[in-house]
């Protein structure tokens, strides 16, 4: 009877655990999202208030066009007899608004505006995509989903690091679900950028390469996240993907990111590889069979 009275506290123990990871655990997914949602504000807010501050000066200049038209008017309808004057006198005014400046602002401000708002599309679009959640798996590329996680994490990032993307051409499709390989690849870029912070570089010199990569022969497809961080301790590098295993100063992190990374691609029938050297960065890759 005491064994059996054991094992059922075992296991009790057991279940209560895992019920306990698994509430961290989606704690976790609803943080990354508000980082997310609260990136995705920011970043939406900066090219609105690009338009807004350029409407500004595109109603300036189209004021100017206005009183130059309106003086035409008059002058065209004087007498033929003046027009030689009046002609002189559009000429003046032509240049004292300065016109071919100010119609090559308004093409300039028409274009700012247009960038602004392909801008806001792009953005908006990423989200939809990585707000997309899906429960069967269906066809990904892996491109697109770095690149959002990028546009999506840009917010966080911009005053840290630079990005680089080199991402190759025509990849196979995987079979996975994009939203949560999206959450994997923003969880890798956040990490880097900590450690870049941790390690005192400058906006100049923090960086992220991110890379893109099909083995044709090997059958499968890989992302590989390389930063120029603190890099891990050797002696840390098999428990990183541990639960509530973290590097980071109390309160800063649940350790829960990596260990979700791992459960995602472990999913989807991938691996996740760690490199690193302590002091010299570190590089992180997700390899999908395709």
């Amino acid at each position: 009877i005491a064994m059996v009275r054991d094992i059922t506290e075992r296991n009790m123990a057991k279940d209560a655990l895992l019920e306990s990871q698994a509430r961290i655990i989606k704690q976790e997914k609803l943080a990354s999202l508000g980082t997310m949602v609260a990136g995705i504000a920011h970043e939406i807010n900066n090219p609105t208030q690009a338009i807004s501050f350029s409407m500004d000066g595109l109603k300036m200049n189209m004021e100017y066009v206005k009183e130059l038209i309106k003086e035409m008017k008059q002058y065209l309808a004087a007498e033929p007899s003046h027009l030689a004057e009046e002609r002189e006198c559009i000429r003046r005014l032509m240049t004292e608004f300065d016109m071919d400046l100010v119609l090559k602002g308004i093409d300039d401000i028409a274009d700012r505006n247009i960038q602004s708002v392909e801008r806001i599309d792009h953005i908006v679009k990423s989200t939809k995509r990585m707000a997309h959640s899906e429960e069967v798996f269906s066809s990904c590329d892996l491109n697109t989903i770095v690149s959002d996680a990028v546009v999506l994490t840009h917010n966080q990032v911009k005053y840290d690091l630079e990005i680089v993307q080199n991402l190759a051409p025509h990849l196979p499709p995987f079979q996975g679900l994009a939203q949560e390989m999206g959450q994997v690849f923003m969880n890798l870029i956040m990490n880097a950028r900590d450690a870049i912070k941790e390690k005192g570089l400058t906006k100049k010199e923090g960086r992220i390469v991110i890379t893109t990569y099909h083995n044709a022969k090997r059958k499968f497809i890989e992302a590989r996240f390389d930063d120029n961080g603190i890099g891990i301790e050797r002696e840390f590098i098999n428990r990183i993907f541990d639960p509530f295993f973290t590097t980071k100063d109390i309160g800063s992190g649940t350790g829960l990111g990596l260990t979700l990374c791992h459960r995602i691609i472990d999913t989807h029938g991938g691996e996740i590889i760690v490199e690193s050297e302590a002091g010299k960065g570190a590089c992180f890759t997700v390899r999908l069979f395709v």
